[in-house]
């Protein structure tokens, strides 16, 4: 949990992501449970999303936020 108050909270509605399980590559694997996180399914389809909306809000009262995308 970020130590901010309700307030200070940004969202462009990242976040909230399926994850998806991997029933034939997770028996390949030996593993009976195999899930993959879907962060294309964020808002700019990255999942780098959910990093930059935490820098926002932990940085809400510096002068300017830049946060990169590769």
């Amino acid at each position: 949990m970020l130590p901010v108050g309700p307030e200070h909270i940004t969202t462009s509605g990242e976040g909230q992501t399926p994850l998806l399980k991997l029933d034939s590559l997770g028996n390949k694997l030996g593993l009976n449970s195999l899930y993959l996180k879907d962060g294309g399914r964020n808002s700019t389809c990255s999942y780098k999303d959910r990093f930059c909306s935490a820098a926002v809000i932990i940085s809400k009262s510096a002068v300017g936020v830049t946060c990169s995308n590769s």
